[in-house]
Parts: C-alpha cells; sequence; structure tokens
C-alpha cells in the first residue's frame, strides 16, 4: 500500500487533506471526484490519487476516507481521529 507524504489538518476550517503524491511544477490536479458531500479525491491525468480531502472528521466521513483509499491501495492514517483531537 502506498502511503501518504503528508497530512494537514484545519481546524478552524474543519478541514484536512492526505496527500499521496505531489505534482511537478506546473502540472495541475487533472480532476476532483465528490465521495459524499465531507470527501473530494484528486486526481492526475493518469487517475491516480494526488489526495483526498476531508471536509469534516466524524467516524463516518474518517471510515469512508478509509475505503476509498482502501479501494485504490492506498494506506490511510490509522490515527487521524487522535491527531485531530490532539490538535
Amino acid at each position: 500500500m502506498t502511503m501518504p507524504t503528508e497530512v494537514k489538518i484545519d481546524l478552524e476550517a474543519h478541514a484536512g487533506y492526505v496527500r499521496y503524491r505531489t505534482l511537478p511544477f506546473g502540472q495541475h490536479v487533472a480532476r476532483t471526484i465528490r465521495v459524499g458531500a465531507n470527501i473530494a479525491v484528486d486526481l492526475d491525468a493518469s487517475e491516480a490519487v494526488l489526495g483526498i480531502e476531508l471536509l469534516a472528521f466524524d467516524a463516518d466521513v474518517l471510515e469512508a476516507a478509509r475505503q476509498v483509499a482502501a479501494s485504490r491501495g492506498l494506506a490511510f492514517p490509522r490515527d487521524l481521529a487522535g491527531a485531530v483531537a490532539a490538535a
């Protein structure tokens, strides 16, 4: 499984981003897929996941994001809920 390269949490915005890849300078996200109301998945031109954006941190959203990541062969931070609580 591919591990995230970075996890950002913004408690004021109630949002987070789990990054898996960074695009080279000058390239942009090719498309974004919405998964429910609180999850968005950024894809590159070859449909590889760049990152997963979370717009809430409740247990259902975290589990849905974990399932999205697993369906693409990506690891999802197991302790993200703890990181949110500690922030």
